[in-house]
């Protein structure tokens, strides 16, 4: 999971909320009750570019069509347990965010299905739901624009930076990395958002996924660098360290590349900070 800048709202979406979303506005107004929003779809496209064509969670390439536009905050009623815990259901929220496009991203079908994000949105202990929209707002913008978010407990790649929160480590480091197992890690012991993310989502299943890519950045770089064991003898590599190190991270880190966060991660292992400062190799979260 990498950080998402979506750019400029659609005038698409600016549209459908200014029809769909008046319908809806209206109809809460009158019954104060949970309008079924409709027509945020037409954000599809504009955010599968932004995203490069990436699922906004796992990070692989996703086609278009049959993919879903994902509400992070949940337009259809929000789950605030954890996965295994009671349910506890929030129905009235947050449907009014359902044109919204600080709230959409684009989605594979794997994580925005119930087995994955689906309607999670759990939030931090002692803190409260985000208020119901006060119904004598003329407009929904007007109500968009009074809004308060609430401080939910998983990672919103379009506000957060996902690394600073959760990222792949290799179990043992100090071995050779061939034999590195990939695992989790989040940023500490307690209910994080790291850890909520990682459970909701269940990430540990793109395991297999970041062997499988480890595998042939672990290859180019031996190439690279003429190694046969990962990091040995990296610092005696080639007095051209510099420019194999930038061209080696640029081909495996480009915008349109898959698990950039994993693949961040992996070059941070293979050539830890110390070592990149000392050589002036530098390496750009995603």
């Amino acid at each position: 999971m990498i950080r998402i800048v979506r750019g400029p709202e659609p005038k698409g979406l600016a549209t459908a909320r200014a029809s769909k979303g008046k319908v809806a506005w209206t109809a809460y107004q009158k019954a104060k009750d949970r309008p079924d929003p409709t027509g945020y779809q037409c954000a599809k496209e504009a955010l599968h570019i932004a995203q490069n064509k990436k699922c906004a969670y796992c990070e692989m390439v996703v086609p278009k069509g049959g993919a879903p536009v994902e509400h992070f905050r949940p337009k259809d009623g929000a789950f605030r347990h954890m996965r295994g815990a009671p349910e506890d259901l929030d129905a009235e929220h947050y449907w009014w965010l359902a044109w919204s496009w600080e709230n959409l991203f684009f989605s594979c079908v794997r994580c925005n299905g119930k087995n994955a994000k689906g309607n999670y949105f759990p939030l931090n202990a002692g803190t409260c739901a985000a208020a119901l929209p006060a119904t004598t707002h003329a407009t929904l913008d007007d109500a968009l624009a009074a809004w308060t978010p609430d401080h939910g407990l998983l990672i919103d790649p379009g506000v957060d930076d996902p690394l600073d929160h959760l990222r792949w480590v290799p179990l043992n480091p100090s071995k050779p990395p061939a034999t590195w197992i990939w695992t989790l890690k989040f940023e500490s012991s307690g209910l994080s958002k790291g850890r909520a993310t990682k459970e909701i989502l269940k990430l540990e299943e793109f395991a297999d996924d970041v062997v499988a890519r480890f595998e042939k950045v672990l290859g180019d770089f031996e190439r690279t660098f003429g190694l046969t064991n990962g990091r040995a003898n990296f610092l005696r590599a080639s007095k051209l360290r510099s420019k194999k190190w930038s061209d080696l991270v640029n081909r495996w880190m480009g915008p349109k590349e898959p698990l950039r966060g994993a693949t961040w991660s992996m070059f941070d292992a293979l050539v830890p900070e110390p070592t990149r400062t000392a050589c002036n190799l530098p390496l750009p979260r995603p």
